[in-house]
């Protein structure tokens, strides 16, 4: 099957994702915080994460046509859209993900009337920090909203719940704790980056 392809240097191809790729990479969220839905599904609650399904994804090849990853921006319309890139363990700290993330800012800043991008990392991610850092990102500030949607969203199915008891043993902390996501820090990806 012939990929239409939306950015390459020679070696990285982009392409836009399929539908198929785009439902695994919007459960990607999901997925991180699947062992809490299993407990809570285990006492009879069911939780639905919702994904925004507003961005752009792309899917990543390498040079050999290996599957590398994908690359989503969210808030396309915005002046400020946000990157976000996930590549698969075999790929990762090969330098594809800043080779990706400029390639597809440049392409999608020369369609679009776009100020900068910003790119959200979490605090544990030092690796994916240091690089964007080194690519000479600006570090803008700390960033919770992502943990307190999900914790939100848990919140929520927990008040739609008759069962006392598990609404006191599961309160906004215990969540936190058992999510695990912690401050993301948050950077500009300026147009002089990636032009």
């Amino acid at each position: 099957m012939k990929r239409e392809i939306y950015a390459t240097d020679g070696t990285l191809t982009i392409c836009p994702a399929s539908e198929k790729d785009k439902i695994n990479m919007s459960n990607s969220l999901a997925r991180k915080v699947d062992k809490l839905i299993k407990i809570l599904s285990k006492i009879g609650i069911e939780i639905k994460i919702s994904v925004s399904d507003d961005g752009i994804y792309y899917s990543i090849f390498d040079e050999k046509n290996d599957y590398c990853g994908y690359f989503v921006i969210n808030n396309p319309l915005s002046a400020t859209p946000e990157i976000g890139i996930e590549l698969i363990k075999a790929k990762r700290n090969k330098g594809i993900a800043l080779r990706a993330t400029r390639l597809v800012a440049k392409r999608f800043y020369e369609e679009h009337n776009v100020e900068y991008f910003l790119i959200k990392i979490q605090t544990e991610n030092t690796h994916s920090r240091h690089v964007i850092e080194k690519s000479g990102a600006i570090f803008c500030g700390m960033d919770k909203e992502q943990s307190n949607q999900l914790i939100d969203s848990f919140i929520e199915a927990l008040n739609d719940t008759d069962n006392e008891i598990l609404k006191k043993a599961l309160n906004k902390e215990m969540l936190e704790h058992e999510i695990q996501m912690d401050e993301v820090y948050v950077y500009k990806f300026m147009p002089d980056m990636f032009i």
